[in-house]
């Protein structure tokens, strides 16, 4: 006993002191600066291979340079390890791990199992009396759709399309197929229907009782639809015996209609009764336009009057811009016109044409080699005026000269009457040379020609054809002919 009691105490000195015991048999002390970890065991096996799991392995504190091996105390939290594993979720599962003890695969609609492994199905639909459905795929999401054969229809319309759900069960409920029948159609006033059987495809006929007439013959035979209605409109039986009465006016047509009359009414005349005249007055006889070429300021002209009728024969009454149908015109466009009022329904009816009287064309006069022919480019319809002048070196062939002035008037014809030639090449200035130009195919030529010939016109018989259209008589006006 006190051998036992002196050991006792020597292991609690031991211990105070920092030494530990080693486990092996002998039971010897070992500092604890001789204890080192071992090395980690291999892990063990995940405990699941999907949707989540863990595995371990563990490590032992050994005791080196004791007297005899032997293993040291140990914590459990250095000595085990364990990690989370088989983090696998299948069909795009997502994993969710809140600690190594809690995972889980998180499954999309449409798949279920601990790993997301399975794919929801629905198995086939239940078929329905008196109709089918199209699809075969009853996984979820996908779709059937049931329809009615034909003459029955289906009980509700939403249930007609059902889906595959998340719980594994089709949408909606199972649609029924009933019978389809119509009912008893409607009565009409004034007439009737023949047929007793209302059901789908069957036919009804509505007639008329004499002297009324339908108003649609094409909704006189019904049939019952597969949606449960009669086709067509409800027909109408209308009073059709109307032309009895005579209404229609000035010779027309009576039609008898669906409980009215119509009027088919002879040209010109319209209305319910063809009462109402429409007829303008009807003209014959309208000149047409005409042109005439004159030497003198003015000419008698003459023209056909036109004749105004009305075919209803009401009176017509006519009037004109001038008293008679002959007058003297000036030179212009003058406009004669005939205007003929309908006194019993103020339509009218118009005759009008032009008279243009104007002079004769002047010819256009021949240009002359070496030199250059100038004319007034206004008012030349009424008066033409025209001056040769020949090049610098170049004079007047003989017949022409500086103060020649070609003439054409209201006769057309030109004054004097002179086969011009060319300008004549000569190194010698004659008097009667004029005005000489160095050419007219540039802005300052031209200018200069033009120029020119206006000072020359205001210096003639001829000045009024500037002092009346001072606004034209202008260098840029002046026609040159090279």
């Amino acid at each position: 006993m006190q051998l036992a009691a002196l050991l006792t105490l020597l292991l609690i000195r031991a211990a105070s002191l920092g030494f530990i015991f080693a486990t092996g048999a002998e039971g010897w002390l070992c500092k604890g600066s001789s204890c080192h970890w071992g090395e980690w065991s291999p892990w063990s096996s995940c405990t699941a291979t999907c949707g989540g799991g863990y595995r371990q392995r563990e490590r032992v504190n050994e005791a080196r340079g004791c007297f005899t091996s032997g293993r040291c105390l140990c914590n459990s939290n250095d000595c085990l390890d364990s990690e989370s594993c088989g983090k696998t979720c299948f069909n795009s599962g997502t994993y969710v791990e809140y600690s190594t003890n809690e995972t889980f695969c998180n499954c999309r609609d449409g798949t279920t199992g601990t790993c997301c492994e399975t794919i929801v199905t629905c198995g086939r639909p239940s078929e329905i009396s008196y109709g089918s459905f199209t699809g075969s795929n009853f996984e979820y999401g996908s779709h059937v759709e049931y329809r009615c054969y034909q003459g029955y229809n289906m009980t509700e319309q939403t249930s007609a399309k059902r889906t595959c759900t998340n719980y594994g069960v089709w949408s909606g409920e199972l649609p029924q197929c009933l019978f389809v029948t119509c009912g008893r159609p409607s009565e009409i006033s004034y007439g009737n229907f023949t047929g007793s059987n209302f059901e789908y495809g069957s036919h009804v006929e509505y007639r008329c009782y004499q002297g009324y007439n339908m108003t649609e013959q094409t909704s006189a035979k019904r049939t019952c639809t597969n949606y449960g209605v009669w086709s067509g409109e409800l027909p109408q039986c209308l009073y059709a015996e109307s032309c009895s009465r005579t209404p229609c006016q000035n010779n027309s047509t009576c039609v008898n209609m669906l409980g009215d009359y119509e009027c088919i009414c002879e040209t010109g005349w319209t209305g319910k009764n063809c009462e109402i005249d429409i007829q303008p007055p009807v003209m014959q006889g309208c000149e047409a336009d005409r042109e005439v070429f004159v030497s003198n300021m003015t000419s008698v002209q003459t023209w056909g009057v036109p004749v105004f009728l009305d075919p209803h024969g009401f009176e017509v009454v006519v009037t004109s811009n001038y008293r008679s149908n002959s007058f003297e015109f000036p030179w212009g466009v003058h406009t004669v016109q005939y205007a003929a009022v309908k006194s019993s329904n103020g339509l009218t009816a118009e005759c009008t044409f032009n008279i243009r009287i104007k002079p004769h064309p002047c010819k256009q006069l021949p240009s002359i080699s070496n030199g250059v022919l100038v004319c007034n480019g206004w008012e030349t319809e009424y008066t033409n005026i025209c001056k040769y002048y020949c090049l610098t070196n170049y004079t007047y062939p003989v017949g022409l000269s500086k103060d020649t002035a070609f003439v054409c008037g209201a006769s057309g014809n030109w004054l004097p009457f002179a086969t011009v030639g060319s300008c004549i090449l000569s190194d010698i200035a004659f008097e009667n040379n004029g005005h000489t130009f160095e050419g007219c195919h540039n802005e300052t030529d031209t200018y200069n020609i033009g120029t020119t010939y206006i000072t020359e016109l205001n210096n003639t018989a001829f000045y009024s054809l500037c002092q009346n259209y001072p606004e034209k008589c202008l260098p840029k006006n002046v026609n040159i002919v090279c």
